[in-house]
């Protein structure tokens, strides 16, 4: 197993990425968009300055992905950068079969734009066979180590109110709790990370 920065995006990288999270995130309110909505979010957030992205890897497939922001109040532009008129096709589809799902969209996109600018780790996820092995803490100290190279010594990341081995683990590890606030109609614990 080999921890390290993905710089080179490519299809198979993205949809590696994209099946982790459809699989290991099941709660997240972008699956509710599909897998072709994800790899175009994410192919963008790959590519983008704004971004820093570590993988797991084991003989060349991705088991696990960590994928922080320098600027959150960047983050929504980023992601939805290109392919803008897919993506509103993509989601308006989905809330054509789905409308409780738009007034969750609404608010949070409403709340995302009036973000205050700070670096936050967004989404890890590990495949459920590779847990227990220690990759989380694994791929947060590499990435305490990539934000230091660029001067940023602590970050927040935010993870549901009721997932008890997620706030553990951010605990576990030193995060302390922030603030909490309500994001796609989730309870979210925002914590921040102790300094490096």
């Amino acid at each position: 197993m080999e921890i390290q920065k993905i710089t080179k995006v490519n299809e198979e990288i993205i949809e590696q990425i994209s099946k982790i999270h459809l699989k290991v995130l099941e709660e997240s309110f972008l699956n509710n968009f599909g897998i072709e909505f994800l790899n175009i979010i994410y192919k963008n957030l790959l590519e983008s300055k704004n971004s820093i992205v570590l993988g797991s890897f084991e003989r060349g497939k991705i088991t696990g992905y960590l994928l922080a922001v320098i600027d959150y109040s960047k983050f929504l532009k980023v992601a939805v950068s290109k392919k803008l008129l897919y993506l509103t096709y993509l989601v308006i589809k989905t809330l054509i079969k789905n409308p409780k799902l738009a007034v969750k969209m609404i608010t949070s996109i409403l709340k995302a734009g009036k973000e205050d600018s700070h670096p936050e780790l967004q989404f890890i996820a590990i495949l459920p066979e590779e847990q227990g092995k220690n990759l989380g803490t694994k791929l947060i100290e590499e990435l305490n180590r990539e934000f230091l190279k660029i001067g940023i010594g602590e970050y927040f990341v935010g993870t549901k109110s009721s997932n008890e081995l997620s706030n553990k683990f951010y605990l576990k590890l030193g995060f302390k709790l922030s603030h909490t606030k309500k994001y796609f109609g989730d309870d979210l614990n925002y914590y921040k990370s102790p300094s490096f």
